[in-house]
């Protein structure tokens, strides 16, 4: 299973210059299993549907003029279920979106989020997801991205670590690691990449897993 998390910038690269239809043919090509964005435009998501013809959801956590904002998942599984959930927040809202499918009849969960820009904060959005993920059962993936270097989260393995890959930084701007793909204890991990391209102010980043 290969799954990938990328912050698309609202379809725009770090100068804030349309990267759409470069970021359309990537997502095309990467052949992924799942695909988890953060700071996607709700227009946007209609047309990586359509350009894809693959099935997805979208999370609203801003309402802009004209427009949403929020985070998305893509899958070309049957899902089993999927659903988006709000975080604490202190100024703009963030959440987090959980989709279930099976492969090969093993029961994966998804967790694709995108945290604050306060550490307070962050801590308390980590705490409510890992509440959340305790409950579930089957294997889990948590990723996107948490606005923070060196996280880490109990019981859960930090997939570039696992790789020696985590000096690799996946935000431009400030050089630095902060978007994630974190796993239980459960799966078998095969690969770990980051995509150094530049279509947004993020690289992608991929994982792969053998189930």
């Amino acid at each position: 299973m290969k799954i990938i998390t990328y912050n698309i910038h609202k379809g725009m690269d770090a100068h804030n210059k349309d990267t759409l239809n470069g970021l359309l043919s990537f997502l095309k090509n990467i052949n992924a299993d799942v695909i988890c964005l953060q700071e996607v435009l709700e227009s946007i998501h209609y047309k990586i549907l359509n350009d894809l013809n693959i099935k997805g959801y979208f999370f609203k956590t801003v309402e802009l003029k004209g427009d949403n904002y929020g985070i998305a998942i893509y899958f070309i599984k049957c899902v089993k279920y999927t659903d988006g959930f709000y975080l604490s927040s202190k100024k703009e809202q963030r959440g987090f979106i959980h989709t279930q499918f099976f492969i090969n009849s093993k029961l994966v969960n998804i967790i694709n989020t995108h945290l604050g820009l306060n550490e307070e904060e962050r801590q308390i959005q980590i705490d409510e997801i890992y509440n959340y993920v305790e409950n579930l059962r089957g294997k889990i993936i948590i990723c996107g991205d948490f606005n923070q270097k060196d996280v880490e989260i109990k019981d859960y393995y930090d997939l570039a670590v696992l790789f020696d890959c985590e000096n690799i930084e996946t935000f431009q701007p400030s050089k630095s690691r902060i978007d994630y793909i974190f796993m239980s204890k459960n799966l078998r991990p095969s690969r770990y990449k980051v995509k150094c391209i530049d279509l947004s102010d993020h690289y992608p980043v991929i994982g792969e897993f053998i189930i």
